[in-house]
């Protein structure tokens, strides 16, 4: 789990694949309304990283300036195109952990 400290640090860390490809740059991080611990960010994709891709936070690794999270390029890549705002709505934030099916979770 990460804690406050890095959570704080990661604005524009480098956001890699568990096979080592290059997905983007943290934009945004996402922390629960009720337990304030972060459980989404928001990374940069597309051409010229003008789209903003949801990605789970559970299982993500800090080393440095890179953060290294446990899915494919492409599988983030096809996460549900939800718009980044102050807060998920329940209704998004169960689309995501149904695409992202993490056990750990039910919204």
């Amino acid at each position: 789990m990460l804690n406050r400290e890095q959570v704080d640090q990661l604005f524009d860390h480098e956001v890699y694949s568990s096979q080592g490809a290059r997905i983007g740059r943290v934009r945004r991080v996402y922390a629960d309304d009720i337990s304030g611990v972060p459980d989404w960010m928001t990374v940069s994709t597309g051409l010229f990283g003008t789209k903003e891709t949801y990605v789970l936070l559970t299982d993500a690794e800090i080393e440095g300036k890179r953060v290294t999270v446990p899915y494919t390029k492409e599988f983030v890549k096809h996460a549900p195109n939800v718009p980044p705002e102050e807060h998920l709505s329940p209704e998004e934030e169960r689309e995501l952990y149904g695409y992202y099916s993490h056990p750990d979770h039910t919204p």
